[in-house]
């Protein structure tokens, strides 16, 4: 089976910074978590740290910012490596009390639930192109996030493990916050060097 190729992240890299970290981050946390649409639930931080620490973790961190988020705005002092409280800070910001808050139900300090009109508000929160939303390029996100897992060779089945992995299993909403056209992961044969991640978020690299 193969991996995701190294200047196929670094594509990926080039292309995500145009999303807010809520999608690649919160959302996911919170569809791998199971929260339901207007049943609130226990949800949080802890379970947002769980992702952060699965899939946002590479080698090359600064002292104290662990986590490498390729989403958004880079900071001045750091670019894209994130503090280690970063899910009680911007992230929480974004769904408590910015613009993600209409979408969730949040009665208590530990309980979430997704409301009933979510979609709208999501879809209203992607980039726009020409009064459109622009949506979540989901080969890119794999590119990413299964940087270090064998994948399958068949496409779909690529997809399939994606959506299997956080919890995607409505159609609707997945066809309306992803995508699935453009550049598919590119792989090679080869298991990737966990240390050449370093040189892709520091250094020049090929982008196919």
């Amino acid at each position: 089976m193969p991996y995701v190729s190294i200047g196929r992240i670094a594509s990926a890299l080039q292309i995500l910074p145009e999303f807010h970290a809520f999608f690649g981050v919160t959302f996911l946390s919170m569809k791998k978590s199971g929260v339901p649409i207007s049943a609130p639930t226990v949800w949080g931080s802890r379970q947002e740290n769980e992702i952060l620490d699965q899939f946002y973790r590479p080698p090359g961190a600064k002292p104290g910012k662990p986590f490498f988020v390729p989403f958004g705005r880079e900071d001045d002092d750091s670019g894209r490596w994130k503090h280690s409280k970063y899910s009680g800070g911007t992230l929480q910001r974004a769904r408590s009390t910015d613009n993600f808050k209409p979408a969730f139900q949040h009665p208590t300090t530990t309980t979430w639930a997704f409301a009933p009109n979510y979609l709208d508000i999501l879809t209203a929160r992607l980039p726009q192109s020409n009064g459109s939303p622009v949506r979540l390029p989901v080969f890119d996100l794999i590119a990413w996030l299964f940087r270090e897992r064998e994948l399958p060779d068949n496409l779909d089945d690529v997809v399939a493990l994606f959506r299997s992995e956080f919890g995607l299993a409505d159609d609707q909403e997945f066809d309306r916050l992803f995508e699935e056209a453009g550049k598919h992961p590119r792989v090679d044969d080869r298991v990737p060097m966990y240390a050449r991640m370093a040189q892709i978020l520091s250094e020049d690299v090929p982008v196919i």
